[in-house]
């Protein structure tokens, strides 16, 4: 009950499966989604204990700019793709 289901699948919904798309239609919408992801349109995340982050990101000595969620204080940092990285993916 920690999601919405139907009333009938409460009891095994977590554990029972079935048929996704039966119709197709929804295989098809997922395909158009993902046929349009771009570099300009996309997010990447990259979830690491902060050591292991520090280690690898501030390893160039430059300082880590972490902000805080407001609900429950989980740190992050938000940084653009270099346009270097940015151009080979488009000529990709």
């Amino acid at each position: 009950m920690a999601w919405p289901v139907e009333r009938g699948a409460v009891l095994s919904s977590a554990q029972l499966v079935s048929e996704w798309d039966a119709s197709g239609e929804g295989e098809k919408e997922v395909r158009d989604i993902l046929n349009t992801l771009t570099i300009d349109e996309g997010r990447a995340v990259v979830m690491a204990r902060p050591d292991e982050f520090q280690r690898v990101f501030g390893a160039e000595g430059k300082p880590l700019n972490w902000e805080s969620e407001p609900w429950y204080g989980t740190k992050y940092m938000v940084e653009r793709f270099s346009e270097d990285f940015v151009s080979k993916v488009r000529t990709t």
